[in-house]
């Protein structure tokens, strides 16, 4: 077994990363089953969250 050194911010980055890739995979493996919304649907409702902070 080896033994590897990194600095707190490397492993942090690393973790993040890490965690973006599963973020994307889930994704994938969702629109591969259409669950989810659509982006149209998405965006919709950014658009009305923003007008109404207005």
């Amino acid at each position: 077994m080896t033994a590897v050194l990194v600095s707190m911010e490397a492993y942090e980055k690393t973790q993040y990363e890490i965690g973006l890739l599963r973020a994307i995979a889930k994704g994938e493996a969702d629109a591969a089953l259409a669950i989810g919304e659509d982006l149209d649907g998405v965006f919709d409702r950014i658009d009305a969250n923003l007008a109404s902070t207005k």
